[in-house]
């Protein structure tokens, strides 16, 4: 009876929809099949989605999970890649997007993936997200102030130019050396500025 009971318990521990870690992992977890349907995914994960667990199980994940990489470092590319070279491997993107349905909030967050061919409980992969969208939200708008702001210096800076080119042309050999270094430095010092606002719209 005792060796019964415990291969019952030992079997529920293997079968992680009752595991107690995973259920009750505060980070939303998913874990996959070998065809990227999801066979488990916890509480937190259908929170932060805004579905239940069950209307989650079975879908395909690229289906449920609308991800946006900020390149074509993906993991939709990892995974594909990984499958053909590795029997194990991990891998974590920063600053991931998600698209979620009706009027729930866009979510941004870290992904860490871990890959496991072959698991003998058909589970392959395990998605886990560390969600930052109030920081990364916060960074972004601070980023499109910035962007906008120096745009703003732009126009304003073109016409100053398009002022000294044309004082250039004017008074050429109208006015002392003096006065013509000054427009020499005025039209250089814009120059400069403008190479400035064209960096830092660069890098934003």
């Amino acid at each position: 009876m005792s060796n019964s009971l415990n291969q019952a318990e030992t079997q529920k521990i293997k079968d992680i929809t009752h595991n107690f870690i995973a259920q009750n992992l505060p980070l939303p977890l998913f874990v996959l099949d070998p065809s990227e349907t999801i066979k488990f995914a916890n509480q937190a994960a259908a929170t932060y989605m805004g579905f239940t667990v069950e209307e989650m199980i079975g879908k395909n994940v690229y289906m449920l999970v609308d991800m946006a990489f900020p390149s074509e470092d993906t993991f939709d590319n990892w995974l594909k890649e990984t499958k053909t070279k590795s029997a194990t491997a991990s891998k974590t993107w920063e600053r991931v997007k998600l698209d979620v349905r009706d009027n729930h909030p866009k979510l941004m967050f870290d992904l860490a993936a871990y890959y496991n061919q072959g698991n003998p409980d058909n589970i392959e992969t395990l998605l886990v997200m560390f969600d930052h969208t109030k920081l990364y939200s916060q960074e972004d708008q601070a980023i499109s102030f910035m962007a906008l702001s120096v745009h703003e210096l732009r126009s304003p800076l073109t016409i100053l130019r398009g002022y000294i080119e044309v004082f250039e042309e004017e008074l050429d050999g109208k006015i002392d050396d003096e006065l013509k270094s000054f427009i020499e430095k005025m039209h250089a010092q814009a120059d400069l500025l403008m190479a400035y606002v064209n960096n830092i719209l660069n890098v934003t």
